[in-house]
């Protein structure tokens, strides 16, 4: 006896239709692609009818709880909680994983927190997992900071000058002793907010200096980036400065040299090879300033006293 087909009289007829130009041949390969189009199809329709509703079901919700962070760094304290201060902006309420664009708005939502630099990697997973990469912003500076006409502080930033929490430094005062200390003068006015660029020029130039310098200063002895303002044009100026015994005159930040001026890459090779030359300098037996802008070499002044370093 014939085997039946299992396909309804009217679509084995119009299948036949289809494939009989192309040979008997093609049948088979013809049948399925179209049975595969027209899955494909009711599928789209199912998703298109019904997804929403799914998607609204709260077991594909994402929660502070379904999601995974890479581990916190040393300098950013135990206690802080990203995954409850990114919730409690109430930018990821409802977001379901089902969401295509789930992914994109989770990245968004944690950019916003002041620690976090870049996501990196936002991966999902059912029915709510989420799996999150970061890259951290790390502290490479302190800024000091007038409070009243008594009274100061220090304020961390990273290395684009943006200004970060300082809870940690709360914590732990003797953390600061980690970090180079930016000094202006006059003092910038504090930060409105975390997690934003300084809006201060001395303190972005600064956070560039510092970043060049992060490998350096303990071995070098300094201390202080102090800055002041040019009085040509009031553009940043900057000097190093090691204990009261010696002032480093460092000249205009990093790519911002005038013409004329060394390169910032050309300006720590002639101090690393005067610290070669003269040993550390705690060592040396008075105060000394040291100009490391020109193009003719290093120009080094002996003072009998610290008190003269300013002048």
């Amino acid at each position: 006896m014939a085997r039946q087909s299992s396909l309804p009289v009217a679509l084995r007829t119009m299948l036949h239709r289809l494939i009989q130009p192309f040979g008997e041949g093609w049948a088979g390969i013809l049948t399925t692609l179209l049975v595969g189009v027209c899955i494909a199809g009711a599928l789209f329709y199912s998703w298109s009818k019904w997804g929403p509703l799914v998607a609204q079901n709260s077991r594909y919700w994402v929660t502070a709880e379904s999601i995974d962070l890479n581990n916190l760094p040393d300098w950013i304290s135990p206690e802080t909680q990203i995954k409850k201060e990114v919730f409690s902006s109430g930018l990821l309420e409802e977001v379901s994983t089902l969401d295509p664009h789930a992914a994109t708005r989770i990245a968004q939502a944690f950019e916003l927190n002041p620690w976090v630099k870049n996501v990196e990697r936002v991966t999902k997973s059912a029915p709510n997992r989420v799996r999150i990469e970061l890259e951290y912003r790390q502290p490479i500076a302190v800024v000091w900071i007038q409070l009243t006409a008594n009274s100061g502080g220090w304020e961390p930033v990273d290395s684009e000058g943006v200004v970060l929490p300082e809870d940690r430094f709360h914590q732990e005062p003797e953390r600061l002793n980690n970090y180079l200390r930016i000094v202006s003068q006059p003092p910038p006015q504090v930060p409105n907010d975390v997690g934003i660029t300084w809006p201060d020029d001395r303190v972005q130039h600064g956070a560039t200096l510092a970043t060049m310098l992060v490998r350096l200063w303990r071995e070098w002895g300094i201390d202080n980036i102090y800055v002041a303002r040019s009085v040509v044009d009031a553009s940043p100026v900057f000097s190093l400065r090691a204990g009261q015994n010696v002032k480093i005159i460092w000249g205009r930040g990093p790519g911002l040299e005038q013409s004329g001026e060394l390169k910032a890459a050309q300006k720590l090779l002639l101090i690393s090879e005067y610290l070669k030359q003269h040993g550390a300098i705690s060592s040396w037996p008075a105060s000394q300033i040291l100009d490391v802008q020109h193009p003719g070499g290093m120009r080094v002044t002996s003072r009998p006293s610290n008190r003269d370093l300013d002048r």
